[in-house]
Order: C-alpha cells, then sequence, then structure tokens
C-alpha cells in the first residue's frame, strides 16, 4: 500500500485541548460519547455496551428529540443537542463520529481538540485533503484518529486475510469484489441527503466497501478504467447511476471491482486468486472458502474440492444459526456479522487505546485518507461523463439539445408558478383556501395530491425535508411546509389559513410506546388543534386492519365494529383502533369534524407490487401466502382511494361518519401472484402456509425474548394472524351511496393498473 502524507494546511483556530499524550495508556473504563443518533447509531452503541472495558455515557444530537430517544432505547445517561455541550459537560475519552459524512471532519476536529480520541465512520471525510488535516489535527493535539471500515474485521474477512498471510493461496494476481445490494434511498429517498447530491458523493459514501479490501491486500492500484451506467433520475433533477464497474491494476494483481445497486439478492464478497489456490470471503452470508488441488487426478480433484466446500459450507450455517440463536439466548454477544464486524472494529480500535499501542493499520488515518484518495481517482474515471442535473445518453450535439430542453422546461415551470400565485392572489380567501395533507409524500399520499391538483384546488403539503419531496408535489398548485408533526408550533403554522386537513401520514415502531408517540399522540394534538384553529374537516386515513377479517368476520360494513379483541391484534391495528375511538369522542364532545376512512389493500402505481396484505415476503422471490391463498382479497386501486378521499371532504352532511374504501372482491392471493409472475416475467416461490405455521414460529420467538427479558415482546396472538388471511368479505355499498364513491372493480383493470403499472415502475 501507498503511504500518503498528510497534507499541510492553513492553521485552524481550535479552543485550548485538554491534556492528552499519545500512547499513552487510559484509564478503564473508556468514558464513551456519540455524535449522531442515525440508524449507524445503534450498532455502536451495543458494540460499546458489550465491551468490558468502556463504558457509552453520553450522545448529541441537533435533532434533540432523536438524541433523547436514542439515550432511552440505549440507556445513555445524558443526551444533549450539540457537541459543545456534551464536550464541555462529560468527561470524554473517545467520541464515535456517526453524522452525515460531510460533518464528519469538523466534528472529528472539535473532538480532537478538546483532547478527545476520536472514532469515525467511513467514509473519513468528503476529500483526501480534508482527510490530510484531520491526520496532522491528530498528531497536533496528541490524540488517536481511528476510521471503520467495519467490514475489515468481520470473521470471514479475517479468515481471508490469514490465509493469505500463510501463503495457502500461494502469489496473489487477482482479487474480485462485488458490492450488489439494493440502495431504497435511489427510489424512496431522503433524496437531499449528502450522498444523493451528486454522483461523486454515492462512491465516496459506498466506494469505501470495495475499495478498503484492495488497499488492505494489494497496493494503491493505478492505472483505473471505470464505467457507469443504467441512469436514475431523482426528483431533485439530478441523476445517479445504478450500476458501476472498475478495472484496476496493482501492481502484479489485476483488481476488478463492482457496485450493483437495482433491486434483488444482496451480495458482497471478495475473492481471490493466487498461483497455489483461491478464497472467497462471502460477507454477506458471513461464509469463507479455499479451494486448493487435492492428490487425486483432475475429475475426482474436482469431486473432492467440491465435497470439502459443500462440508464447509455446511458447517458455516450451522455455527452461524448458532450464534444467531446464542445471541437471542443472551449466550453470546453477537448474532449479526454487521454487527459483529463493527464491534471488532471498536474492541480493536479500543484496545490500542488502553495498551497505548498504535492502532491497527487497517482503523488508522493513513489507511483511511488512502482510501479516499482512491475513491475520488474512480470518481473521476467515470463522474465526468454523468450529467449532474439531467440523464444524457447523447452525443455533444445531444447535449446541447438536452440543456436546452432543460432551460425551456425550467422557464415552463417557473411561469407556471407565477400564474399559480397571480391566480391564488386574485382568488382572496374564497373558496381558494388549500386544504392541508399530512403524509403527502406516501403511497396514497401522492395520489391524493396527483388529483387535487389535477382538479385546480390549492394543497399545502406538510413535509419534514421539501427538497425531498416526489413529482406530484412539485407542482403549481401545491405549497410545502417543513415541519415535525411531533412538534405542535410547527402543525399550527401549517394550519393558518386551511380548508380542511387530510392525515394520511402514520407512525411506527416495535413496542406499544413507540407508536403512542409516533402515531397517537400526533394526531390527537393535530385533531385538538383543528377545532381550536377552525381548521375545517378532518379526514383521518385508517386501515381496514382495525376490523376483524378472518374466517368468522362474515360481512363487513360501516356499522360493523372494529374489533372487539383489538388488545390482542398486531401494533398498527391496535394504534389505527385507539385513534378512531378517540377522534370519535372529540366529534362527540368537542365537535371535531372528522370522517374516518379505511382504504383496503391499496395497490397501483408508485407502491410495491410486493404487498404483504398478499403475504409474508422473503426479498421479492419468495412469499408466505396468508393461509390458502383462495379466498378474493379486499383489493382497491391507490387512485379509487384518492377519489373517496376528495369526496369525504367534499361532502357536507357527513361529519363523525366513516367509510370504507374497499372494490369489488375479483382476485385471490393466488390469482395476484400469478398475474404477478406474468407481467414481471420472473418467477416467485409461493408457498400458501396454514396460519398456526406462522403463530407457532411466533410463539417460539415470544418465549425466547421471554427468556432473556427482552423489551420489545409481546404474547402472539393466533387470532390476530388469522385475521390476515381477510376471508371477510367487505360491502362498501355506503361509500357508494353516499360519497358516489365508483371504485374500479373490473379483473382486467385492476391488473393492469394495480400490477402492471406498478412493476413498470419498481422496475424501472
Amino acid at each position: 500500500m501507498l503511504n500518503h502524507s498528510p497534507k499541510n494546511l492553513d492553521p485552524i483556530l481550535m479552543r485550548p485541548p485538554r491534556p492528552a499524550q499519545p500512547n499513552t495508556r487510559l484509564a478503564v473504563p473508556l468514558k464513551v460519547g456519540l455524535v449522531g443518533a442515525g440508524y449507524i447509531t445503534q450498532w455502536h452503541a451495543a458494540a460499546i455496551q458489550q465491551h468490558p472495558n468502556a463504558e457509552l455515557i453520553a450522545i448529541a444530537d441537533v435533532n434533540l428529540s432523536a438524541a433523547k430517544q436514542a439515550a432511552e432505547t440505549f440507556g445513555i445517561a445524558n443526551h444533549f443537542a450539540s457537541l459543545d455541550a456534551m464536550l464541555a459537560a462529560s468527561e470524554l475519552d473517545v467520541v464515535h463520529v456517526l453524522v452525515p459524512p460531510d460533518v464528519h471532519a469538523a466534528v472529528a476536529r472539535q473532538c480532537m481538540a478538546a483532547g478527545v480520541h476520536v472514532f469515525v465512520e467511513k467514509p473519513m471525510a468528503t476529500s483526501s485533503l480534508e482527510c490530510g488535516d484531520l491526520i496532522t489535527t491528530a498528531e497536533r493535539h496528541g490524540v488517536q484518529l481511528g476510521i471503520n471500515h467495519n467490514f475489515l474485521f468481520s470473521r470471514v474477512y479475517e479468515d481471508l486475510r490469514r490465509c493469505i498471510e500463510s501463503g495457502k493461496v500461494g502469489r496473489v494476481d487477482a482479487i474480485d469484489i462485488a458490492w450488489n445490494k439494493h440502495l431504497p434511498q435511489l427510489n424512496n429517498g431522503p433524496f437531499s441527503i449528502w450522498m444523493l447530491r451528486d454522483p461523486a458523493n454515492l462512491l465516496l459514501e459506498l466506494g469505501p466497501h470495495v475499495v478498503s479490501p484492495v488497499l488492505d491486500l494489494a497496493t494503491f492500484p493505478e492505472p483505473i478504467t471505470g464505467i457507469a451506467t443504467h441512469p436514475i433520475s431523482l426528483p431533485h433533477g439530478r441523476s445517479m447511476m445504478r450500476n458501476w464497474a472498475f478495472s484496476m491494476t496493482a501492481g502484479r494483481i489485476a483488481v476488478q471491482a463492482r457496485l450493483s445497486l437495482g433491486s434483488g439478492m444482496n451480495e458482497f464478497s471478495i475473492h481471490v486468486r493466487g498461483s497455489h489456490g483461491s478464497a472467497t470471503a462471502d460477507i454477506e452470508d458471513n461464509t469463507f472458502t479455499l479451494n486448493r488441488a487435492t492428490r487425486y487426478s483432475i475429475d475426482f480433484d474436482r469431486y473432492h474440492r467440491l465435497k470439502q466446500t459443500s462440508r464447509d459450507l455446511h458447517q458455516q450455517a450451522k455455527a452461524g444459526l448458532r450464534r444467531y440463536i446464542g445471541s437471542k439466548l443472551g449466550l453470546c454477544k453477537n448474532g449479526n456479522p454487521y454487527g459483529e464486524s463493527i464491534a471488532n472494529a471498536i474492541a480493536n480500535f479500543y484496545q490500542s487505546l488502553l495498551s497505548g499501542n498504535a492502532i491497527s493499520k487497517r482503523l488508522s488515518g493513513a489507511s483511511g485518507q488512502s482510501v479516499i484518495e482512491l475513491c475520488e481517482q474512480l470518481g473521476r474515471c467515470v463522474v465526468p461523463s454523468v450529467p449532474s442535473h439531467r440523464v444524457d445518453e447523447q452525443a455533444t450535439n445531444g447535449q446541447a439539445l438536452n440543456k436546452r430542453d432543460a432551460s425551456e422546461q425550467a422557464g415552463r415551470e417557473q411561469a407556471e408558478r407565477e400564474q399559480a400565485e397571480r391566480e391564488r392572489g386574485d382568488a382572496g380567501e374564497g373558496n381558494r383556501k388549500p386544504c392541508l395533507v399530512f403524509g403527502g409524500s406516501g403511497f396514497i399520499g401522492q395520489a391524493l395530491v396527483r388529483r387535487l391538483a389535477e382538479q385546480g384546488r390549492w394543497v399545502r403539503c406538510f413535509v419534514r425535508r421539501p427538497h425531498d419531496v416526489p413529482d406530484p408535489l412539485r407542482h403549481p398548485h401545491v405549497e410545502l411546509v417543513r415541519g415535525d408533526m411531533a412538534n405542535a408550533d410547527d402543525v399550527a403554522k401549517a394550519l393558518q389559513g386551511v380548508d380542511g386537513v387530510f392525515h394520511l401520514a402514520r407512525g411506527m415502531g416495535k413496542t406499544w410506546n413507540d407508536y403512542v408517540k409516533s402515531d397517537i399522540q400526533p394526531t390527537l394534538q393535530l385533531a385538538k388543534q383543528c377545532v381550536d384553529l377552525g381548521a375545517g374537516r378532518l379526514v383521518y386515513t385508517s386501515s381496514i386492519d382495525a376490523y376483524y377479517a378472518g374466517s368468522n368476520a362474515g360481512t363487513i360494513t360501516e356499522t360493523t365494529p372494529l374489533d372487539p379483541r383489538i388488545e390482542g391484534r398486531n401494533l398498527y391495528a391496535k394504534s389505527k383502533a385507539v385513534i378512531e375511538d378517540h377522534l370519535g369522542q372529540m366529534q362527540r364532545d368537542q365537535e371535531l369534524d372528522v370522517v374516518i376512512t379505511r382504504p383496503g389493500i391499496v395497490i397501483g402505481k408508485g407502491g410495491s407490487p410486493f404487498h404483504w396484505g398478499i403475504g409474508m415476503w422473503t426479498g421479492e422471490s419468495f412469499c408466505q401466502v396468508w393461509g390458502d391463498g383462495n379466498n378474493k382479497l379486499p383489493l382497491v386501486l391507490v387512485d379509487d382511494v384518492a377519489e373517496g378521499l376528495i369526496a369525504a371532504m367534499d361532502h357536507p352532511d357527513i361529519s363523525g361518519e366513516s367509510f370504507n374504501f374497499v372494490a369489488d372482491p375479483v382476485l385471490t392471493a393466488k390469482d395476484y401472484l400469478s398475474e404477478l409472475q406474468r407481467v414481471s416475467n420472473v418467477s416467485i416461490d409461493i408457498k400458501p402456509t396454514k396460519i398456526w405455521h406462522f403463530y407457532l414460529t411466533d410463539m417460539a420467538k415470544w418465549m425466547v425474548k421471554t427468556a432473556v427479558r427482552h423489551p420489545d415482546r409481546r404474547k402472539p396472538s393466533y387470532y390476530d394472524w388469522e385475521s390476515r388471511t381477510q376471508k371477510a368479505t367487505f360491502d362498501c355499498s355506503r361509500s357508494k351511496q353516499v360519497l358516489r364513491w365508483q371504485p374500479q372493480s373490473d379483473r382486467h383493470t385492476l391488473i393492469q393498473r394495480g400490477i402492471e403499472d406498478a412493476i413498470d415502475v419498481s422496475m424501472a
């Protein structure tokens, strides 16, 4: 590996550091803090808490509620809204930097200036220049700087390194690395995150996974050639490439690396070929295999090698299952290979701090800088050929034409916005008041906003990230308001001057307390504000899941009571039922103008055709149908739901009523899956599954959770599982009569618009 010397930058003014000396042993336990309360935080927190010589005592995040939630979840004593506050209030030895990559450098510098050792999640920084500055800063303040390329500490990668070091594969001449993993943000957002702001950022975010093993096993490669294909247009106007492939030469070693980010099976493997054998670390499946010639002739040799590989994989599969079960029983610390690799990397870093020794080369700032430098070179190979704002598959003349088209389109959109503003001003307050939509960026919400805008209505959408909204929300008649639904002040501002509220947002979580905080409390607060501020009618979108719909349900209408045994149902159904009950009480006691709607299994363009209303999916290739799959399902097209919601808002005399939105049943689960296979031209393993199978599996999990006193444990209910068979018959005559709702119930139309259109979008 090449050695990259730190870059010399102008001195940065920093506050005086807490005294610290390099290679000085620290007292046990290490006092650890986290900066950032996002997804990766849970893995770091778990690893720190299982380390015998470390104590997690503080967490900071600019979103104080997120920091508080993380502190409660992981039992962290202190939470803060800023890094300044955490450093001032806590005597920390180590800080883990878990914030977005574009602020890695600033946060790490501030921690090191305070005399605190730093452990940074990859990527180290957003440029090799910044990386060099961090190395210099660490040396200046006498602290250790560790960079987490956690897969370099996974069990099977360690096996691969030992195999190469021992000479079992001989002289290495080829390394092939495949990172084929679905990147859901490309399709679902959030689109304003740093990774999706520029194609080069995506390489800096994901590239370290394929680059760090290359630099660990070989020298810095050159020359490099690369190609990026299959552009995906994002709502903010930029395009990202779905597939990347690189060829590199590292001394005598030929290196191939590729990233594929579309939907499909997750794969991450590192294959090394040498003069005396080959070895593969399948990091996704957590297996390692070594392939060397045996003493037999060629045909028998092949048999014995394959037999040995099969035996090795079988043993590793059983060991992995034992570790998983052991982790659930509290008998071992790590059952997940991803969490295990992070824990190993952290343990390695902590050991260097406690022993006073230099940190591992794999964790060093020099290695982190080399990774970023190589990612930059990969980006220079292909990124200039990827337009930043428009997918371009033409030559130079085509590029000019596209630029002209983009300019004309921007001009048209600006003119539409100006015309919309003039219309808004001319209309005054009258009947041009906007309606407010919560959950407008969701599947049903997009269809609703699209239909409202098509009707010439003014719409105000309450969103967390205005830059991330999908195309239907980028309409001249749509106003975007940023806010957090849990923040009453944000909601109050959004309610000013509106005439009606559509509530389609939903909370979620693993515990009932999660649903109370994220779903029930915000909804009831919104309802109260609608009354206090005179915001007009509240149309609340519930779900048919609030009913019992199993084999004994019979026919369900709006007069059918919600499930009387709702306490034994899943948390989502229970939350919907509780909200409906409270809204009904507010309608009677506080004159809340509310209408409740309950859509069925909603399908159509913009939604996933691999719907969990059909069965339990493992990826997109295996579906366990709820029951025998022979009863017709309560399907409904998303556009029909949107029409029903608008009708529920417009009808003057239905306050306090509820309406079910289900089309006439025409497809069974088996029919649906058969059509899905035909339309998508893929094979799906379909397994009709008796309900007792789901129930017993759930019971086994519950018994384990109970034995280890897991906080997320609820006794399974056969009744709840059986309700998923959807054997009830939904009679929506009242919705059709009162609201004049006319859903599509033609089999051919339902297949075309509900399955074919969804496939066209999801598989684009």
